[in-house]
């Protein structure tokens, strides 16, 4: 435990060394025919400027902040408080995520409860106790979750800053448990942060993007590669990163709607697997790379097991590249192929082992892999194609697990289906479930 705490206390080096690194001139960037389609936009997300002091750059979160909900002015009444559909009660949830065998949900106080596997400490409640019923997580003034990616979990607090907990891997040889959120100092001002038991990056306010851990295969973006756990964090070779995620690559949306992926070559996107590096990495890049025939992407996800999915906006379209067997775009060359049958989306749920799903703009949550019994429908016919989860409408949230799914509906309610060995569905069981189960435990006397 000590030596993880370290970690987090010597990412105290952050943006104080923000001048370390390069973050990229727009003079190297392509000619204006190869850039996207979106103009860049002054802010990342939710996030506006409120207080007109340009020198805070994009400051208020819309989607949290008492003050400013929804609209810069906009107050939340006494006894109320901001979240993503405006002001509501304390105890009302408005966000649900999932890792690879665990869930969370957040309320709109900021208040985070998690249930299913506690092997690492990925429900943050101090114990290594599964849980098949929400448990509160040791943590408080919560603005968002991050996607979990293998054992780990992370979340932006109200004043900008970043916590962690659950499982810190510096290099094979070394596994510790970290059992309670424990912040990451130095991290200021942070818009989205996701991260896995590796590495994480977070998107600064004014878009700028950092990352830190280990960097073996180019993971930090930074044109380097090392054997070691950067305990610093470092600014990516990145302009304007709008969304990002973390798989066997990691991948930047811009705001102008490319993508970039540099790290382990599975993921990269470009036809390539990438080069040897010197750190012993077998194939990687260290420097971010365009994905090719991308240029209108609000949004990137990635899950645990080597994939990464794009939301393209024209359509409400969706590519996949790498190792997505689930979404029928493992493509040899490690290409993005869109998914076939897919239009109308507004959200990524997320990729897991054997299935992936979306929310269309009607608020219906559409799945397909090759795995049907995750389709959340009990016909569990395989036939690989999206396919919409019968009987769940009104969901304004969604995330995937390795093999369960979250779904959170505009009522409040969460519901979740799929395997639950460790209790991940939260309905206080360990029966798997075809169709989606409301999970227990989470009413509001």
């Amino acid at each position: 435990m000590a030596r993880g705490l370290l970690f987090l206390q010597c990412a105290s080096l952050a943006l104080a060394f923000a001048g370390c690194g390069r973050v990229a001139d727009p003079s190297e960037e392509p000619p204006p025919e190869l850039k996207g389609r979106f103009d860049p936009a002054p802010c990342p997300a939710s996030f506006a400027e409120c207080d007109g002091d340009p020198a805070t750059v994009c400051e208020t979160d819309l989607a949290s902040s008492q003050l400013n909900c929804g609209a810069c002015g906009q107050a939340c009444p006494s006894g109320l408080f901001c979240g993503p559909r405006g002001c509501v009660t304390a105890g009302t949830t408005v966000q649900v995520t999932t890792d690879s065998y665990s869930s969370c949900i957040r309320r709109a106080s900021g208040q985070v409860l998690c249930w299913g596997r506690n092997e690492f400490g990925q429900l943050g409640d101090g114990t290594l106790t599964d849980r098949i019923q929400p448990a509160p997580v040791h943590i408080a003034d919560v603005a968002s979750l991050s996607e979990g990616n293998g054992r780990s979990m992370s979340a932006r607090l109200r004043d900008g800053t970043v916590v962690w907990w659950g499982l810190l891997e510096e290099d094979a040889h070394s596994r510790e448990r970290v059992l309670e959120p424990v912040r990451i100092s130095g991290l200021v001002s942070v818009a989205l942060v996701t991260t896995d038991p590796h590495s994480g990056c977070a998107i600064m306010t004014d878009r700028r993007l950092f990352c830190w851990g280990l960097d073996l295969c180019g993971n930090l973006g930074n044109g380097t590669s090392s054997a070691t756990f950067s305990k610093a964090v470092v600014a990516a070779h990145v302009t304007g990163a709008a969304s990002v995620a973390i798989g066997s690559a990691t991948c930047a949306a811009l705001a102008d709607g490319r993508v970039e992926c540099w790290g382990y070559g599975g993921g990269l996107g470009d036809g390539s697997k990438g080069t040897p590096l010197p750190s012993g990495c077998t194939a990687g890049r260290a420097e971010p790379g365009f994905v090719p025939g991308l240029d209108d992407v609000t949004e990137v996800k990635s899950g645990g097991y080597g994939g990464t999915c794009a939301l393209r906006g024209d359509h409400g379209e969706i590519a996949c590249w790498g190792a997505i067997d689930n979404a029928r775009a493992d493509d040899p060359n490690n290409r993005p192929k869109l998914v076939e049958g897919l239009t109308g989306f507004v959200r990524l749920g997320g990729t897991g082992r054997y299935h992936s799903c979306a929310l269309r703009g009607d608020a219906t949550v559409w799945c397909w892999g090759d795995e049907p019994f995750l389709f959340g429908d009990p016909d569990n016919v395989l036939d690989y194609y999206p396919r919409r989860v019968p009987g769940l409408k009104d969901v304004v949230d969604l995330s995937v697990g390795a093999q369960h799914t979250c779904a959170l509906t505009a009522s409040g309610e969460v519901l979740c289906w799929g395997r639950n060995d460790f209790g991940q569905l939260g309905d206080g069981t360990r029966v798997a479930r075809a169709v989606p189960t409301p999970v227990k435990g989470l009413e509001v006397p």
